[in-house]
């Protein structure tokens, strides 16, 4: 909602928070339900949501889009805290390091350093406690293109740019792998990791959002069905069924982050969504999300040492150890929030946000 001092989506950080749990369980858990892949598309749709109405907004407002303070705004809210967690695994690395992965490890460390992790992941390039930002790298990307694309003064341009992304990284990778897999005997070639490094860019999850806002914004009426009570129900229905029972598709991401796409866009906009995320717990955790993600396989091997090597106890993945892990995971994130990423945040309201959005609106921050 838009108001004098800014602009803040309500529920939007319940979002995050599920995003990030649903990931935290994925990975404690080593199970399909709620499988994590999706939380990590639900933190794509809803970045491009979010990014592309502030620049439209900016736009409307300033008349123009600053395409210096754009980059600014990310760096600060994203450098700190990703350099921070490839610094604790290059140290990690160097305690642990042996013949069999040194060298591995070490081409790690540039791939991280050229923010491009999302090309480890698929080269199978394992860097420990920093092999999770491979998302961050994926956004980082589509920050370099998309302040450009939004620039463009006709909106149909705009509509046509969304849609041309949408398609092609939804569709091309399958194109590819049908190339290689029928006439090229399914080889670990350049066609190989060329259609799963466009897979992990997850351009379109982040340009459906992106859509969706745009055509909030300028084209209402061509989705003013998504906010009728009905279809809501039927998408939350459809959504949570596949979710926890991990039905696939074709088009398997795209297929979810339309479905997150429309919950996203009546969460924050709808004043007649049919379920609320806006609670004290839920802002909280939400606004302590991006922590969570990146923190919390630390905090898991720091639960394992302490039940395995403290506690002299055996460990499983039950629900009694994967609360304290998510205990611990919440405090790391609350300290880092409040002690070193909250400054870059400060900095980055108060110097280069033309448009203000968010918690740190807030006048209890």
């Amino acid at each position: 909602m838009n108001s004098k001092k800014g602009i803040y989506f309500p529920n939007l950080n319940g979002v995050r928070f599920i995003a990030a749990l649903s990931v935290l369980i994925y990975h404690f858990f080593s199970t399909k339900i709620l499988i994590g892949h999706l939380g990590v598309i639900l933190f794509f749709v809803l970045s491009g949501f979010l990014i592309t109405y502030l620049l439209l907004e900016e736009k409307e407002t300033q008349n123009k889009i600053s395409i210096k303070k754009f980059y600014i705004r990310r760096i600060l809210r994203i450098w700190p805290l990703y350099f921070l967690i490839v610094l604790i695994a290059t140290i990690v690395f160097f305690f642990i390091k042996n013949d069999e992965n040194s060298r591995t490890q070490f081409s790690a460390i540039i791939y991280f350093l050229a923010f491009i992790p999302n090309v480890a992941f698929v080269m199978n390039i394992s860097f420990k406690y920093a092999s999770i930002l491979w998302s961050v790298g994926s956004e980082e990307q589509y920050y370099l293109l998309w302040p450009w694309l939004v620039k463009i003064k006709s909106n149909q341009k705009i509509l046509l740019a969304f849609v041309f992304i949408i398609l092609f990284f939804t569709c091309i990778p399958h194109v590819i792998d049908f190339i290689n897999n029928h006439y090229l005997g399914n080889s670990t070639n350049i066609l190989f990791y060329s259609s799963r490094i466009m897979a992990r860019m997850s351009f379109n999850s982040m340009a459906t959002g992106g859509l969706l806002a745009f055509l909030y914004k300028y084209k209402p009426v061509y989705i003013k069905f998504l906010f009728n009570k009905i279809f809501q129900f039927v998408c939350l229905i459809i959504l949570l069924g596949c979710w926890i029972f991990s039905v696939e598709f074709i088009f398997n991401d795209q297929f979810y982050a339309l479905l997150f796409g429309i919950m996203i866009l009546n969460l924050a906009l709808n004043p007649d969504v049919i379920f609320s995320l806006e609670n004290k717990v839920f802002n909280y955790l939400g606004k302590i999300s991006y922590g969570l993600y990146v923190y919390h396989l630390i905090a898991f091997d720091i639960n394992i040492f302490i039940i395995t090597k403290c506690l002299k106890m055996t460990y499983t993945n039950s629900i009694y150890f994967f609360i304290p892990g998510v205990l611990i995971t919440v405090i790391m994130s609350s300290v880092s929030y409040y002690f070193f990423e909250k400054p870059f945040l400060k900095l980055k309201l108060n110097k280069f946000s033309l448009i203000k959005s968010g918690d740190m609106l807030s006048k209890k921050e």
